[in-house]
């Protein structure tokens, strides 16, 4: 019994000590501002384990343009997941970051970070997660980047220089996204080793030579790894890009394949007969859409608070505005009450919706798109963008139009706003929600609208949006109230 006790003791002095320098650690980093409690545990978004150790660090709404940098990172050495979507945060990621040997997902997406992607990233030896998308970092993808799980998006930031081959490391990946940045090079063609991925996102970007495959390897001396060996892809997009030669005949054989996207290369040939035949069955039984060029790119892009951009968002004024929103709307009617039987988009994001050279809006990207039947239950696996989806949806897994109305109202307020509503969302959640000017949360980067047909219409944006954004669903109106 004496020896049970002393290890009690033992236990609760670790946890005591542990306790202290995690609670200094998220007290020193700013992000909760001043809290009044003694158990870093009650904070917003913490979870701790059975020790007092922190284990998880989910969104966080009142973190407001701090840097990363800030937390000691080497004090919350039970970190699993960390989850910072949306915060506003910036400066870099720093090295540290590399300390967090038990993390297992890592979300960063949607901030102003920037600098490097530390090369320490590749320590993580148990992260299976990785999203760094929607940011301002800069610099090559490190190769230490194979030491990664199954899902990786580094999309829209400003990365460069040449895809490393160690890439094809990541043998259990499923899903890689380096969508709109600047890496420039040919694909590497270690890429054909990666045989469990479904999603490869190359598209706007500066890649050039040709798509690999075994004889172009073959003949530079090089291990026989292709694109064609990637037998599970069921998305495959390069377009935008300097590609060329010809058009590899291994991509007929990739039977999966449900989405592919060539086009804005300098390719040559076509695609294989054995493609074509299985092109026109996926037609037959799912959408299979070809869009026009959109000069403009998504309305993400032309909001993006960035140096490089803004005179996009300044171009895009009040009136261009509230007409995408208005076109938005029109799409989803149809696709809910004039389709038999109805389709749910399931990922309406600025992502999403594109622009063409007169501002006007398209949603697009059907690829998760489901038709509702009322002979079934509809359930299904989350394939919205993060910050989009309604919030039942994450314990329901049931897929409804209301769902597509709740990220309507996401995209209509960020249009209006410049930036997504993140922190906005979260304060509508608490019963004590403060009283906000419609004026103090528009785009500061645009003249507050003075013409009073003007300031009606985005009033009318801003009160379809809200009520879209009810938490519970049925309260919501459908997109055909709304346009």
């Amino acid at each position: 019994m004496t020896i049970i006790n002393t290890r009690l003791l033992t236990s609760a002095s670790t946890k005591s000590s542990s306790s202290v320098i995690e609670a200094k650690a998220l007290l020193n980093s700013n992000l909760w501002g001043n809290f009044s409690s003694t158990n870093h545990c009650e904070l917003m978004g913490i979870t701790c384990n059975w020790a007092g150790s922190v284990t998880q660090r989910q969104l966080i709404s009142p973190c407001c343009s701090q840097k990363l940098e800030s937390m000691n990172w080497t004090s919350l050495p039970n970190l699993e997941h960390l989850n910072l979507v949306c915060c506003n945060l910036t400066g870099s990621i720093p090295e540290e970051i590399g300390t967090l040997s038990k993390l297992t997902n890592l979300y960063l997406s949607r901030n102003n970070l920037e600098g490097l992607i530390p090369s320490s990233i590749g320590q993580l030896t148990n992260l299976t997660w990785l999203d760094l998308s929607s940011n301002r970092l800069s610099g090559p993808i490190p190769s230490s980047i194979g030491q990664l799980g199954t899902y990786l998006d580094l999309s829209s930031n400003r990365l460069s220089g040449p895809i490393p081959s160690s890439i094809g490391q990541l043998t259990t990946l499923l899903y890689l996204d380096l969508l709109s940045n600047r890496p420039s090079g040919p694909i590497p063609s270690p890429i054909g080793k990666l045989t469990t991925l479904t999603n490869l996102d190359l598209s706007s970007n500066r890649l050039s030579g040709p798509i690999p495959s075994p004889i172009d390897n073959l003949l530079k001396g090089k291990i026989p790894s292709s694109i064609g060996q990637l037998m599970n892809l069921e998305f495959l997009d390069m377009s935008a890009n300097q590609i060329n030669n010809i058009i590899p005949t291994e991509l007929g054989h990739l039977s999966n394949l449900r989405n592919l996207k060539l086009s804005w290369n300098q390719l040559l040939g076509q695609i294989s007969p054995i493609k074509v035949q299985m092109l026109m069955n996926v037609r037959h039984r799912n959408m299979f859409l070809v869009y026009e060029y959109m000069e403009r790119g998504s309305l993400f892009c032309s909001l993006r608070t960035d140096a490089d951009v803004d005179v996009d968002a300044i171009e895009l004024g009040w009136t261009l505005r509230v007409n995408i929103v208005e076109a938005i709307s029109h799409s989803l009617s149809y696709l809910h009450h004039d389709c038999t039987p109805p389709i749910v988009h399931r990922d309406i994001s600025s992502n999403n919706i594109l622009l063409n050279s007169k501002w006007e809006a398209f949603v697009s990207d059907f690829d998760t798109a489901k038709l509702l039947h009322l002979d079934s239950s509809n359930q299904t696996v989350i394939a919205s963008t993060y910050g989009y989806f309604a919030p039942e949806f994450t314990y329901t897994m049931v897929v409804t139009k209301k769902c597509d109305v709740y990220s309507f109202g996401v995209v209509a307020l960020e249009t209006i706003m410049g930036r997504h509503p993140g922190e906005l969302l979260s304060s509508l959640e608490s019963p004590s929600a403060p009283n906000i000017m419609l004026a103090d949360v528009l785009d500061p980067r645009l003249p507050l609208p003075t013409n009073p047909m003007v300031v009606w219409n985005i009033v009318l944006v801003a009160r379809m949006a809200f009520a879209c954004l009810r938490f519970v669903p049925r309260s919501r109106p459908t997109m055909l109230c709304v346009s």
